[in-house]
């Protein structure tokens, strides 16, 4: 497989983060699934590039994101209840061939459903061009722990997965540290939070308040057509 450049890190500030999942994609870890010859030798007839790129990492934030999580390691919201994880697609980018990727996509299995009637072949080649572009990124390793912890649910791009659930990318650092600080202690009546923050320590909310604070400085996002 040719060496893939980092566009996924360029793009990190521009790309929409879905407020849903649609349907979870779930490559299944420890089992063989190989693609027929034939389809594993095909090529992408879509040129890899930026544009190209973005518009597959929308898909997968549609359609995969839920199970393979943000960086597809396999650590979605969904995919950490699944009694096999889904598979470690920033371990495999790379090791596998273009049409083995298209194959297994347009025809899912077991908790994987089929996105041969969801999506165009198209859109098929575009996602494949996204994650062969995860090769070369650090994944979840490259941020702190604290932000790795919040992204489950808001993601790195600040925006979170239900209208009901705040967009950290419009609150000021002290707003989100207010927040944090409302649900660890409990004034805020919130299960969910509270279960999150509880063992959280100042500096820890201090530097997820700081990270999510200044993603309103970065580029607009490139909403969905």
């Amino acid at each position: 497989m040719p060496v893939r450049i980092r566009f996924f890190s360029a793009l990190r500030g521009v790309l929409v983060i879905p407020l849903f999942i649609l349907v979870p994609l779930g490559f299944t870890e420890g089992v063989p699934w190989q693609a027929p010859e034939a389809e594993a030798a095909k090529t992408n007839p879509i040129r890899y590039d930026v544009e190209s790129v973005s518009h597959g990492k929308m898909l997968f934030s549609k359609h995969c994101q839920g199970c393979h999580g943000y960086w597809g390691e396999g650590d979605g919201i969904v995919g950490l209840t699944l009694n096999n994880r889904p598979a470690n697609l920033l371990r495999i980018a790379g090791k596998k061939t273009s049409g083995e990727f298209a194959w297994k996509i347009a025809e899912g299995r077991d908790v994987m459903p089929s996105f041969r009637d969801t999506l165009s072949k198209g859109d098929i080649w575009h996602v494949v061009n996204f994650i062969e572009s995860l090769e070369n990124e650090l994944g979840s390793e490259g941020q702190s722990a604290v932000v790795r912890h919040c992204a489950m649910c808001h993601e790195l791009a600040g925006k979170a997965f239900y209208d009901e659930w705040p967009d950290l990318r419009d609150m000021s650092q002290q707003d989100i540290e207010n927040k944090l600080y409302a649900h660890r202690s409990q004034v805020i009546a919130d299960s969910t939070m509270s279960k999150v923050t509880f063992n959280l320590t100042d500096d820890e909310i201090k530097e997820a308040a700081r990270y999510y604070s200044s993603l309103k400085q970065d580029a607009p996002l490139i909403e969905e057509q």
